[in-house]
């Protein structure tokens, strides 16, 4: 007994010292992640053009594993070093001078972990029993009459007004929600209803579910998702805003957060979601400065600009919960950002909560928590997985959810009312509801409102007031879109101002603007204003930066943060105010940079620069219409089915006609600027940057207006992207030479090139031509000096070769060669030889040295000849240096030979020549060729190797390759092009860039005319023949765009020569009608679930099938064929495919009769790999087994701890329970108990003997039924 307490106390000392250690090395990494220097990944990012082959190239090129795609972002993959370290305080540096060097990665940044937090607010249990204003009671959910926020319990009897919305008939129906946080209960029984899996994915663990962890640290998104769209009408909690909208989850704050867990979450399927939400951002401690990396702006804009087929994703987004530490929310780049609404907070009583950001970004406000014991919460769900296992469904909702965290939800499903009032809504769309719809009345007993220079009342704390449900649906359903967003931005400013240190003194510049007035881009009604700024002053704190606007309105774009004392700049920060909404932008501005703040600052600091950005409209923005659609739509306002709206057919659909609601005639095809609806039968308007249409969205046009230009894409643009010009005529953007990567009015009109090409005048070329050198920095051939013929650079000193009439010495070029050297036939300076001093030739001397005369053109000695290794001066012989055979002085630059093994070299014998020499037969260093770093001869065409970056071809050192040649980077020669090639760039026959006479350039290789099926022929001036490819609706055509077509794709209609395209989600019938895929179809080519051609979400493509599956493993791919497949692990694509393909692979294809015979070699091989297998698992099994009962005497006393844990793991709701069937599980169960039971002498446990073991031994018991759970599978 005594050795057993012994041995008890070992192991219970041994746990200690474990978790002892534990603990220190989670303070050390805590300390290391919370400190200011970054923490590096083993991942990192790059920008890679030519698809995800080229990209698996480079990887492989450099020993990485390309982990595919990120998000939606085109041409951005994740790469990943098992090399690099997981987590590091240094970057990797070997390896970014890898990707550096590679021409291929346009850029690339090592992915660092970034700190965020949830924007709720920690309060301890806080309960209210609150008397309500109004009893608005029209839901039987338990929690409703507690939302006080949705009917009139707020001080003064206001809400938001989202009641009468219902009544109107919208719930949210048919519009798309994902909440970007931890992750959201899926099967929460107030959620499930609504549950959309294609808005959903977990990043942290790399599936398709986004179930958080049951720890009790991940209910933020769980709660957010609840605000949104808890069901209605049913016994649990309350009731979303949106009650009917579709819900969706990204689980990505339970891990490493970087730049690309952010984009790949904020690109998330954008054409399925339309309203992201997100409750996170950098901490909001009052003293950070942070925001989105490259890949979560260019996800951002990818958003906008291509999010919901066009319309633009729309972003909401938690202002900050720094109150307390004086935070400015101007100093998240997420809020800041135009592409966000960022939303704040007001307590119950109206005022500003203790944790409320106040910043010149805010756009408006909701209703969230406020000071305990005096404001109540918002009522949400709650994370809990076991409920079913407990009579009490309190557990389920929460009536404590805190901070602007609650406020950007209950936005995100206002939003989600006016989207479904007017789906055609822009995101800038829904911004101009909120500015002009929310109510400053609720909050005004809160100081701190101005009025701007067009009347709208304003507030650094609540933006322009509470959102207002009813008021954006009413102005949803007149709303017409908004006029193209123009882009405006001032000069620099950058005289360099003194920032005055001392208290309340302070530096006031200004700005007169135009506003780009009688420009393109021309801004007279504002909408976001950046004033982007670099300045130093320590500590950048106590600054308040104030913009004022031509018409008087102050912003301030920061105010004073205490806590924000040891950092002293900012660099080119882009502070955002929405405070000039609906103001011009021309006139005068002043910027106003004030010491406020409560600590001393010893110096005077610097503004560097500053310059402004105007975002907005060059024409009125609010054109409203009669309520659209009134005509022929039907809504049913019932609470229970509130927002099932639907489309009567009006008369005209019997007939196959349209509605023109201004006539109201039936018309078979619409007229200019409208479009035919096959779900209405009525002519629609066009998106207003189109002429003419095929669908509602700014990517659905045909032609456009004077002054835009038809893109590939559909789109009309001022300016056309770059790769293309704007042809006015046709009012097309068409693509420019292959050289170029811009170009204006004609394709070989250059005006900037592609990587590897030059600009030489208005034309791209691979080398500048003689009397030009390539300049660095912009690529441009500029002219050399008037003395070189070709050069390296601008001045005297940077020539190569020398024209007619000059020698060039030392990279100059001279009219006579400089003593001891002679104009050689090549236009270089050679030296003479000793004993000559001045020479004509390498042969023939003009004056010699001392004791040497002229004889013939040659040297010779006029004295004492004293034989090798000695000379004659005044009579005597003396010897020679050491290094020298025969010499005319002593010292060892005056050798005349050298001895065997020596080379003479300008007087010194040496053991080898130097660049740019060779050695002829007299052992004599002989320069080679002035272009020449190595040669076997004095000849033009002898070069080895060149000098100067020049190209080795045939033994000639050229500036660039002749026709039929592509410079190798590696060899630094000449290799000869793909036959038909004119010009290329590697030795591919698809790395042509330009085609010999009777051949055209048709996707980099050189085809016989005529052109492909698909292309149309153009000439062009520096590629010559090239097939160009023809509108993505034309199958044939005669010209660019979508009106020169000849015949039409198999989803577009021939209407005279244009071809009119199916939207993206929809078929062409047989019937000729354009119709929609079924779900869960992105794109398709038929109505079945199997003619699919991409899939919405984190859905894969089966290619056998056409179905849309998720991924899994194979186990059960092979048991639910029908219903998910195997992935590549790193394109997430299907790869291996249903039940059909698997049972086909056991046939062989006869490819003479068209009929499959079975292969008996196959089926042989595979059952011996099988039975080799069962006998290897036989073995290992009964080893598992042998060492299983060896340790089970042991761990008998502990197992029903143990057993209880492993139900709590087995419950239905676990992201770990799909592993075993219904039936498995109980067997697994039945034995499990068994053995909890049963004592270490084999005999069963009484109830009485079931005591509680000590938690510090419960690890034991979990061993032992791991062991047999892993058993019970195996088998």
């Amino acid at each position: 007994m005594a050795l057993h307490r012994t041995a008890v106390f070992r192991l219970r000392t041994s746990v200690r010292c474990v978790w002892l250690a534990c603990a220190v090395l989670i303070c050390l990494v805590d300390r290391t992640e919370s400190s200011e220097s970054p923490i590096y990944t083993n991942q990192i990012a790059v920008e890679i053009h030519g698809g995800h082959q080229e990209a698996d190239r480079v990887a492989s090129r450099h020993g990485f594993i390309n982990r595919g795609q990120i998000g939606s972002l085109d041409n951005y993959y994740l790469f990943e070093h098992h090399s690099i370290r997981k987590r590091s305080v240094e970057a990797s540096h070997i390896h970014h001078d890898v990707l550096e060097k590679d021409e291929q990665v346009q850029w690339f940044e090592q992915q660092t972990v970034k700190r965020r937090v949830k924007r709720d607010v920690s309060l301890d249990d806080i309960r209210y029993q609150e008397e309500f204003h109004r009893s608005y009671r029209i839901f039987s959910d338990p929690l409703y009459e507690k939302q006080w926020y949705l009917n009139g319990g707020a001080i003064g009897g206001h809400d938001m007004n989202v009641a009468p919305a219902w009544e109107r008939g919208y719930t949210g129906k048919g519009v798309v929600v994902t909440i970007l946080d931890d992750g959201i209960q899926t099967n929460h029984p107030d959620l499930v209803q609504n549950y959309d899996r294609y808005a959903s994915t977990d990043i942290n663990d790399h599936d398709d579910d986004p179930m958080p962890q049951d720890n009790n640290d991940n209910k933020h998104g769980t709660r957010c998702a609840g605000e949104v769209a808890a069901t209605a009408l049913n016994e649990y909690c309350g009731v979303g805003v949106a009650y009917n909208a579709s819900i969706g989850g990204v689980r990505m704050l339970d891990g490493t957060v970087t730049d690309e867990v952010e984009a790949r979450a904020l690109s998330l399927n954008p054409n399925h979601i339309d309203i992201y939400s997100a409750s996170w951002g950098p901490e909001d401690d009052g003293k950070t400065v942070d925001g989105p990396g490259k890949l979560a702006k260019q996800a951002f804009f990818q958003g906008i600009a291509k999010g919901r087929r066009g319309l633009g994703s729309i972003f909401v987004w938690a202002s900050g919960n720094g109150g307390r530490f004086n935070d400015n929310c101007n100093c998240d780049g997420y809020t800041n950002s135009i592409y966000t609404l960022s939303i704040s907070s007001a307590t119950q009583h109206g005022s500003k909560p203790w944790y409320l950001e106040m910043c010149s970004s805010t756009l408006a406000t909701t209703y969230s928590s406020g000071s305990p014991g005096k404001d109540a919460n918002v009522v949400t769900v709650d994370m809990d997985l076991s409920f079913r296992q407990k009579p009490n469904s309190d557990t389920l909702c929460t009536q404590a959810h805190t901070g602007t965290s609650a406020s950007a939800p209950l936005a995100a499903g206002i939003c989600a009312l006016a989207l479904e009032a007017n789906p055609k809504l822009t995101w800038r769309d829904m911004q101009h509801l909120v500015v002009m719809t929310s109510r400053p009345e609720p909050l005004l007993g809160e100081e701190g409102w101005t009025t701007n220079g067009v009347g709208r009342r304003v507030s650094h704390k609540f933006g322009y007031g509470l959102m207002d449900a009813d008021a954006m649906t009413a102005l949803a359903e007149q709303w017409t879109t908004a006029p193209p967003q123009h882009v405006c931005r001032s000069d620099t400013e950058d005289t360099g101002w003194t920032i005055p240190n001392r208290q309340g003194e302070r530096l006031e510049v200004q700005m007169n603007a135009s506003g780009c007035w009688g420009r393109r881009d021309a801004v007279r009604f504002l909408e976001h204003v950046q004033v982007v700024l670099s300045l130093q002053f320590l500590p950048r704190g106590n600054l308040r930066i104030t913009l004022v606007s031509p018409l008087g309105t102050h912003s301030h774009v920061l105010l004073p943060r205490s806590y924000d004392v040891k950092e002293d700049t900012f660099n080119n920060w882009p502070f955002m105010s929405v405070h000039f909404w609906g103001e011009p932008a021309p006139g005068t501005w002043r910027l106003i940079i004030t010491s406020d703040g409560p600590r001393r600052s010893l110096f005077p600091g610097k503004l560097k620069h500053w310059y402004l950005i105007f975002y907005g409209t060059d024409t009125d923005p609010i054109k409203l219409r009669p309520r659209p659609h009134s005509s022929y739509i039907i809504r049913d306002t019932g609470a229970a089915k509130a927002g099932s709206s639907r489309l009567a057919r009006n008369s005209c659909a019997a007939q196959a006609k349209f509605l023109l609601l201004e006539q109201g005639d039936c018309v078979e095809k619409c007229p200019a600027g409208k479009f035919g609806s096959r779900e209405s039968f009525t002519c629609e308007d066009c998106h207003t940057d189109c002429a003419t249409c095929y669908g509602p969205f700014e990517s659905n046009c045909l032609s456009c207006p004077a002054g835009r230009h038809l893109t590939k894409e559909g789109s009309c643009w001022h300016e056309c992207p770059d790769g293309t010009y704007a042809d006015a005529e046709l009012r097309l953007c068409v693509e420019c030479d292959l050289s170029c990567s811009k170009c204006v009015n004609s394709s070989s009109n250059c005006t900037e090139c592609q990587k590897n090409y030059s600009r030489f005048g208005n034309t791209c070329v691979g080398s500048c031509p003689n009397g030009t050198y390539s300049s660095a920095r912009d690529r441009i051939c500029r002219k050399c000096h008037d003395t070189c013929l070709t050069c390296l650079g601008p001045s005297t000193q940077d020539c190569v070769t020398c024209p007619e009439g000059l020698w060039s010495h030392n990279k100059q070029c001279f009219t006579h060669c400089p003593p001891k050297f002679y104009g050689g036939p090549d236009h270089f300076c050679r030296s003479c030889k000793a004993p000559c001093v001045e020479c004509s030739s390498m042969t023939s001397c003009k004056s010699c040295v001392s004791s040497y005369k002229i004889n013939n053109s040659a040297c010779n000695m006029t004295s004492l000849h004293c034989g090798d290794g000695h000379y004659s001066l005044h009579g005597n012989c003396y010897k020679c240096h050491s290094n020298c055979k025969t010499c005319y002085g002593g010292s060892e630059n005056e050798c005349l030979s050298c001895p065997p093994g020596k080379f003479w070299y300008h007087g010194r014998c040496t053991s080898e020549c130097l660049l740019g020499f060779f050695v002829d037969a007299d052992n004599t260093c002989v320069p080679c060729h002035g272009t020449c770093s190595r040669c076997k001869g004095q000849g033009q065409a002898d070069c080895t190797a060149c000098l100067f970056d020049l190209i080795l071809h045939e033994g000639q050192c050229v500036h660039e390759c002749p026709p039929g040649f592509f410079q190798d980077p590696t060899s630094k020669t000449c290799v000869r092009c793909h036959d038909g090639c004119n010009t290329c760039y590697n030795m591919s026959a698809a790395s042509c860039l330009s085609c010999n006479p009777g051949r055209a350039l048709h996707q980099s290789s050189c085809k016989e005319l005529p052109c492909p099926r698909g292309t149309y022929l153009r000439q062009t001036a520096t590629a010559g023949s090239e097939c160009i490819k023809c509108h993505p609706a034309c199958s044939q055509c005669t010209g660019p765009g979508p009106n020169l077509c000849s015949t039409c794709s198999s989803r577009a209609l021939l209407s005279g020569n244009t071809c009119v395209p199916c939207l993206s989600d929809e078929y062409l019938s047989p019937a000729k009608k354009c119709l929609k895929c079924k779900l869960p179809c992105d794109s398709c080519h038929g109505p079945g679930e199997d003619q699919c051609l991409s899939c919405l979400g984190e859905l894969s493509l089966d290619p056998i099938t056409w179905r849309c599956l998720p991924c899994c493993q194979a186990s059960a791919a092979h048991e639910s064929p029908k219903n998910c497949c195997v992935c590549d692990s790193i394109t997430r694509k299907c790869k291996v495919g249903t039940e059909q393909q698997r049972s086909t692979s056991w046939l062989v294809r006869d490819g003479t009769t068209n009929t499959y015979n079975f292969s008996v070699e196959r089926v042989t091989m595979t059952v011996v790999v099988i039975c080799v297998g069962a006998v290897v698992m036989f073995f290992v099994l009964f080893g598992l087994l042998e060492w299983s009962s060896s340790s089970s005497s042991t761990s008998g006393f502990f197992r029903k701890a143990a057993l209880a844990q492993l139900r709590r793991a087995g419950n239905g709701y676990s992201r770990l329970s799909g592993s075993l069937k219904n039936a498995d599980r109980a067997r697994f169960e039945v034995e499990a108990e068994k053995v909890a039971l049963t004592r270490s002498d084999g005999r069963m446990l009484r109830p009485g003997q079931l005591d509680q073991p000590p938690e510090w031994l419960q690890a034991s018991a979990v061993h032992r039924l791991e062991s047999l759970r892993w058993r019970h599978l195996s088998v």
